[in-house]
């Protein structure tokens, strides 16, 4: 069983990130804190707000599950 947690900072450098989930696309269970589920767009931050949906695109194979930690 493979493995992966991430702190994803937010998808501010969403290329490398999402490229480095393509590569490991066969993990098992993926670990991602820091991630935004609704909104479109950047934020101030130029945090991805939609970054759970992003990533849904590149894992078609995996269920995901967001756990809200600040609402």
């Amino acid at each position: 069983m493979k493995l992966i947690c991430l702190n994803t900072w937010g998808c501010r450098i969403s290329g490398p990130i999402f490229e480095f989930i393509k590569q490991n696309a066969k993990a098992d269970i993926f670990c991602l804190q820091e991630i935004m589920k609704g909104g479109q767009g950047i934020t101030k931050k130029n945090e991805r707000k939609n970054s759970f949906a992003d990533i849904q695109e590149l894992l078609p194979k995996h269920v995901g599950y967001f756990a809200p930690y600040v609402q």
